[in-house]
């Protein structure tokens, strides 16, 4: 039995809940001056002493006033550093891209995000929008003391006490000191405002806690952020392709479909692994201007719409290609699509391979019906011009 037509629309690729997965992320590895596993609460009365530049036992005592661009700017750079930012840019670029592939030009929205999430400045809006609501307490001074056992950090919301086993790392940047604790995440220590002799001690204190704070190779920074960027966006195709790849193994039916326009010419064309004689019935549709008439509230039977035209074609040499004619056709997309259905007037060789109803019918884009039987459905698209 034949069964009816229905237009195919193109799958589109979406992203849930991505403002939330932004902020946790940043939350994550952006945390603010000096990462702080522990703290001591200070009420909101009290103030910040005044800071000094040395003392006799070795403490180094010095104060920094963050502005919003620096705040913005070592956040940026921290969260730059940090390597799940770089593999979850290259994921969100790779998923871009394979949607953009797709014919799905809204996939560039997350070409962009992908970059942003690599480079550090998707914190960026939030960061802002932080320190609008408070800006007395995130550009609040901050004072340093730093000693032979460790660092204290004083901000008026809070006192970090960290002794120097708590970091991993020191690294040293033209704005700030980096301090990493090894889980991802950095804090930092501004140089903004602070006398450069007071910094000189500051780094004698770090080397003297066993810190190198020679400049970072950065050739070997950049290599391990290229290749978890590349990584990611390998794993992107992988998500999107590898089930398709893993069904195609044992597969004994499949279909390659493109879809051409030139001129008033549209061209449905392929291969397969269908047995010479097969019948495919080809579907070509105007997809926005079929979605426009269904707009109007009135049922439109696709049969009857001219912006849906179909054919019949013949499977000869493991090939297919049908024309259709379309010169009266606006641009827009078009989807194109091919079924391979056990009725009709299908060979015997593909009755004897696939069974009367298809039910030995594998692959990829192979569909079971509520019936039993199987059938074989690809579609493509492209833009008329």
């Amino acid at each position: 039995m034949r069964r009816s037509r229905a237009v195919h629309r193109p799958i589109v690729h979406q992203s849930a809940c991505l403002p939330r997965v932004l902020w946790r992320l940043r939350d994550s590895v952006a945390p603010g001056p000096c990462a702080r596993p522990t703290m001591g609460p200070m009420t909101a009365d009290e103030p910040l002493e005044p800071a000094t530049d040395a003392a006799p036992d070795g403490t180094v005592r010095f104060r920094t006033v963050p502005t919003m661009a620096s705040y913005l700017r070592l956040n940026v750079a921290v969260v730059r550093r940090s390597r799940p930012a770089q593999l979850v840019g290259g994921f969100i670029f790779g998923s871009g891209l394979v949607t953009v592939m797709d014919g799905v030009i809204f996939g560039a929205i997350s070409l962009v995000l992908g970059l942003l999430f690599a480079t550090g400045y998707f914190v960026v809006p939030f960061l802002w929008f932080a320190v609008r609501r408070r800006r007395d307490l995130l550009l609040a001074p901050v004072d340093i003391t730093a000693d032979a056992t460790g660092l204290i950090c004083a901000m008026p919301m809070s006192t970090t006490t960290n002794a120097w086993s708590v970091y991993r790392r020191v690294r040293e940047t033209s704005d700030a000191f980096l301090l990493g604790i090894g889980t991802g995440s950095s804090g930092f220590v501004l140089k903004q405002g602070v006398d450069p002799a007071v910094l000189d001690r500051f780094r004698a204190v770090l080397m003297g806690a066993g810190f190198d704070l020679r400049p970072s190779r950065r050739v070997r920074r950049l290599s391990i952020a290229v290749v978890l960027f590349l990584a990611g966006m390998l794993i992107a195709p992988g998500f999107a392709y590898g089930p398709r790849a893993i069904a195609t193994i044992g597969a004994n039916a499949t279909i390659s479909l493109s879809v051409g326009a030139a001129g008033g010419t549209v061209t449905l064309s392929g291969t397969t692994d269908l047995p010479d004689g097969s019948q495919l019935d080809l579907q070509l549709v105007h997809i926005d201007k079929w979605n426009a008439s269904q707009t109007t509230g009135a049922s439109v039977d696709p049969a009857d719409s001219p912006w849906v035209l179909y054919a019949t074609t013949t499977v000869r040499g493991g090939a297919f290609s049908e024309p259709f004619e379309v010169p009266a056709w606006p641009s827009g997309r078009l989807v194109g699509v091919a079924d391979f259905w056990m009725y009709g007037s299908q060979p015997s060789a593909a009755v004897d391979r696939y069974g009367e109803y298809g039910d030995t019918m594998h692959g990829p884009d192979v569909i079971a019906s509520s019936d039993g039987s199987r059938y074989l459905e690809i579609q493509a698209a492209t833009q008329l011009p």
